[in-house]
């Protein structure tokens, strides 16, 4: 019989475990969606005062565009409240050039200049990307709010408006590259532990039925 305990006890955690993993994958693991992409949306803004609006999803959202040399991309976004921006992975990077330059900043526009003239007292963050530094399938957003000289900001990104600037300075050759701007609804504490919960109780029933049974 109290080999029948532990048996129990231990499918009681094994399928608690499996439960809160299925959860927690089928989150991180969800398809990307490309919210926009230069070459059927058209060109991103390079208006500083009126940057191109995306709407974000939850999950993946990808970012497709090209810049060059005086043709930077600025676009904004907002983050709703109780959704936060975990990371921003560059998918690829194409270019003879091996670098370019992305900064953010807060707000709906972009104040902090352009080119060679950028301001970093003005963002909120800032960093170079491509093959040149192996940012390439990696995520960016910790290095971006390291950005020297600017505000700074630890991630993730929370509620409010945000603009970013692509922009390729160092030559004339043009920066092909995707953005991945992943996204997250976190589930407080308490939430995880009501799943927790029900988990259990529904496992313990299975149990207890199966001990009658055994009866």
């Amino acid at each position: 019989m109290r080999g029948l305990y532990k048996n129990n006890f231990r499918l009681l955690f094994l399928y608690t475990a499996a439960t809160i993993l299925a959860l927690t994958m089928s989150a991180r693991f969800a398809e990307s969606a490309t919210v926009y992409d230069e070459t059927i949306d058209g060109d991103l803004s390079n208006n500083p005062g009126n940057p191109t609006s995306i709407v974000l999803g939850l999950d993946n959202n990808q970012v497709i565009g090209s810049t060059i040399h005086a043709d930077p991309d600025l676009l904004h976004f907002n983050m709703p409240l109780g959704v936060r921006l975990d990371s921003l992975i560059l998918e690829s990077f194409t270019s003879d050039d091996n670098l370019g330059f992305i900064g953010i900043q807060s707000g709906s526009i972009w104040s902090a200049g352009l080119g060679g003239t950028i301001n970093p007292d003005n963002l909120l963050g800032w960093t170079h990307y491509g093959w040149g530094n192996g940012t390439v399938g990696t995520d960016i957003l910790d290095e971006l709010g390291l950005g020297a000289g600017a505000v700074g900001f630890t991630p993730p990104l929370l509620h409010g408006d945000y603009t970013i600037l692509i922009q390729q300075t160092g030559s004339w050759d043009s920066i092909d590259y995707t953005f991945n701007f992943a996204t997250n609804v976190p589930l407080p504490t308490s939430a995880w532990m009501g799943i927790i919960l029900l988990v259990s109780v529904g496992t313990i029933r299975v149990i207890r039925q199966r001990m009658r049974w055994l009866v």
